[in-house]
């Protein structure tokens, strides 16, 4: 079931039409993508590897692009979690590979490796919000939702605020009202409080 989308436009007092054609298998799934289709811009991208939950495992571009229309091509392999649900790899040419760990019962990112091999790991709390984030380098960043009642320097009107603190930076508390909005934020600088908004 092949389809063809077409725009038309002016350029140099003549009329131009870029079509995109596109291929499905008899799935609904689709199999090529081809944009500028028969110009010297053509390009292709092909969706192969299906698995069982419908998801591509490969896809793959080539044809011509850039500013000088040079003829390339790129591809990117994908793998998935057993059930399908989460991207637990991309693998692409010249070792180019990235990985993906996840909590499987939440859903939440637990870590994501880069193509250099550098690794962030995430630590989250009640409600899915994320606390903690070790970069490669070992920074530590902290995140934490708490209700503003109590709270000595919550103002008027404040319903939760946000502590952050990360490595190399300090102590910062954002008020917020009901509707998400700021009311305050207080930065602590080596054991002076500076009150801004």
């Amino acid at each position: 079931m092949p389809g063809t989308v077409s725009k038309q436009y002016a350029r140099n007092d003549s009329t131009v039409t870029d079509s995109t054609r596109y291929e499905f298998n008899n799935l609904g799934q689709p199999v090529n993508i081809k944009q500028y289709a028969g110009t010297d811009r053509e390009s292709k991208i092909t969706f192969s590897n299906y698995d069982t939950y419908g998801i591509p495992g490969r896809i793959s571009k080539s044809g011509k692009w850039g500013q000088n229309l040079a003829a390339d091509s790129l591809w990117l392999e994908f793998g998935y979690t057993s059930c399908g649900r989460f991207m637990s790899s991309v693998k692409g040419p010249l070792n180019n590979n990235m990985y993906f760990s996840y909590n499987l019962s939440t859903g939440l990112l637990s870590s994501h490796t880069t193509v250099h091999d550098f690794t962030t790991n995430y630590t989250y709390g009640p409600f899915g919000s994320l606390q903690k984030r070790v970069s490669p380098d070992l920074k530590q960043s902290y995140t934490n939702l708490y209700w503003s009642e109590g709270h000595p320097d919550a103002p008027s009107g404040s319903l939760y605020y946000s502590w952050s603190k990360s490595s190399g930076n300090n102590e910062v508390i954002v008020f917020y009202d009901a509707a998400g909005r700021t009311l305050k934020r207080r930065r602590e600088y080596a054991s002076v409080v500076h009150n801004c908004l």
